[in-house]
């Protein structure tokens, strides 16, 4: 194994020793790990200090002061899962707080199979319907296009009609547009508007500063007292508010979009969503505990408080698209392996999926569809792992669905408890794992690359003087040497890059034929006091370097590996040279 600095540091040598930021490209450095869950695995022992730190948080040691007081009072139940490692399901921790444990209703244990609401991570799987049932094509179509009652207020004033600051331009808001919070829509549809005049008594408000006005102003559905609305009704009461943002201007979080867009489902298919989930979704995936009406049976339900608790049983109505689904960790992990997988849609379209749509104000948050895209720098090399989650957060329940595509593993968090700090609760779970668990990966694919690809390869053939050797550093495969028929090639690939290391990253992987492409690029160079562009140039330029040189109409900087069932590279071809090479040791 040849590593160039102690894997588990992660950090090359100059790189802290005034070394530039270096970018890189985007995605991962190895190959994903296929071991985290064995005793060996850096990962296991990682997800053991995550439950111990949570451990100590619930059950404290003695004048320690616990991470999160008060843990102790909400029910958690976490689980990971891994594309190269069924094992990974394993992984899994559960507390059950006397809220549950003494419930009259629903279970007394939680476990893998206990049913959470898990709120608004339902929105990952309307939108994953959209694409399983539809395709990516239906993202560009105005949403008016298919609920046309969009296009025709009925109680707007004159002074209103067609004032872009009170009224929606419906055609200009794409289905997509819904998905990715970029309609510019009203946050909450009805009857969950948060209206000040149903929520403060009217001596209340006056006293605030808000002027007497009488409830007959609510629309219907902003009264109703069973939580639903009639869809004409309920679209009525969206086209009456005036929008926030004008259609892709800036993200705005919009429970109201995903309703939109679960009803705009509903009128394309002429099916309900509810089989529509049963039967593209929950089914194909084995995921019978998993549901997108309240469940019938609530012997596995997580009802903290027990029966008097009506946020497990409310029906959401239209807004369910939004954050109506009820799940368990043991289903979560069916529906998060099938995205890993592609099982559902085409690679390509999964790949689509899981990028970026719009920035935010934060360098490191940005959104897709519906994904909250966590930009996470890793302490040891400063390099971006880009986590795709999913929040929810309803009432005595909060979660989070998490994706990690250049791991190709993710979690689930599902939190219950009563008061108002279940969102802090499932956040700090959230946090331990970030920050202990994710760069265990990180440090595990490097260990795995070390053991897969590191050493030297050469020519079978005695006559050709021909080798590559390489060693795995902190930020990627080097190649250490390159030798063609006697011929040090490294000087030529130094004339692109500089006087840099040289790092293979992956770029292509088929697992059928047994290989997997590399691609050459420049690693840091020296630290330079340098401007937003000229940091490009230097820096940052690793994206548009690729494929730069040709020898023969062969690329330069690809390298193809042979590889084993396990993914130990048995062989490597540099396209330039056409010549394979055996791995020695």
């Amino acid at each position: 194994m040849h590593l160039r600095t102690p894997i588990r540091a992660l950090a090359l040598s100059g790189l802290n020793q005034g070394a530039a930021t270096w970018a890189g490209l985007l995605g991962p450095p190895y190959p994903p790990p296929h071991d985290v869950s064995s005793n060996s695995s850096t990962v296991s022992a990682a997800w053991h200090n995550f439950t111990s730190t949570i451990e100590a948080s619930i059950a404290p040691q003695e004048d320690a002061q616990p991470k999160f007081p008060g843990l102790a009072n909400f029910t958690v139940s976490v689980g990971m899962f891994s594309l190269n490692d069924p094992a990974a399901i394993n992984l899994q921790y559960h507390y059950t707080s006397n809220d549950v444990k003494k419930s009259a209703a629903g279970v007394n244990t939680v476990n893998s199979d206990s049913v959470y609401r898990i709120a608004s991570v339902s929105k990952a799987f309307t939108a994953y319907l959209l694409l399983v049932e539809l395709g990516s094509d239906y993202w560009t179509r105005p949403v008016s296009e298919f609920v046309p009652d969009l296009a025709a207020p009925t109680n707007l004033s004159s002074a209103s009609t067609g004032d872009p600051l009170q009224m929606v331009k419906w055609e200009k808001a794409t289905l997509g547009s819904l998905a990715a919070h970029m309609a510019g829509i009203t946050r909450n549809p009805a009857p969950y508007t948060n209206d000040l005049l149903q929520t403060l008594p009217q001596k209340d408000a006056v006293a605030a500063g808000l002027p007497p006005l009488d409830t007959s102003i609510l629309s219907a559905c902003e009264t109703r007292q069973d939580f639903t609305c009639p869809a004409k009704e309920y679209v009525s009461n969206i086209n009456e508010r005036a929008p926030v943002f004008p259609p892709w201007q800036s993200p705005e979080y919009s429970n109201a979009g995903f309703a939109l867009l679960g009803l705009a489902i509903e009128k394309i298919t002429k099916r309900s969503l509810d089989s529509l989930f049963n039967d593209d979704i929950f089914k194909p995936l084995q995921m019978a505990s998993t549901s997108y009406t309240v469940p019938h049976n609530s012997s596995h339900a997580v009802i903290p408080g027990g029966a008097a608790n009506l946020s497990f049983s409310v029906d959401y109505g239209l807004a369910s698209a939004s954050g109506g689904i009820y799940s368990t960790i043991n289903d979560l992990s069916k529906f998060g392996i099938a995205i890993l997988n592609s099982t559902l849609l085409p690679p390509e379209q999964t790949r689509e999926w899981l990028k970026p749509v719009t920035h935010t104000a934060d360098v490191q948050f940005s959104v897709g569809r519906p994904w909250e895209i966590l930009r996470v720098p890793q302490a040891a090399d400063g390099r971006i792992i880009d986590l795709y989650t999913k929040a929810g957060d309803a009432s005595q329940y909060s979660s989070y669905f998490i994706l990690s595509p250049d791991h190709e593993v993710g979690f689930s968090i599902l939190t219950a408890g009563l008061g108002p700090k279940v969102p802090f609760a499932a956040a700090f779970v959230a946090d331990t794992l970030a920050t202990t668990v994710v760069p265990a990966l990180e440090s595990q694919a490097a260990h795995e690359a070390a053991a897969r690809f590191a050493g030297l390869y050469r020519s079978n053939q005695p006559s050709l003087n021909s080798s590559v050797s390489l060693a795995v550093g902190g930020l990627g495969v080097v190649l250490e040497s390159w030798v063609s028929n006697g011929t040090n090639v490294l000087p030529l690939l130094q004339s692109t890059f500089g006087d840099v290391d040289i790092i293979l990253v992956p770029s292509f992987s088929d697992r059928r034929r047994g290989e997997i492409a590399f691609r050459a690029i420049g690693g840091p160079g020296k630290a330079r006091d340098s401007g937003p562009f000229s940091r490009q140039l230097f820096e940052n330029a690793g994206w548009t370097t690729l494929d730069a040189v040709q020898y023969g109409g062969n690329s330069y900087d690809l390298f193809t590996f042979t590889v084993n069932q396990d993914g130990s590279a048995l062989a490597v071809t540099p396209a330039a040279t056409r010549a394979p090479l055996e791995r020695i040791h």
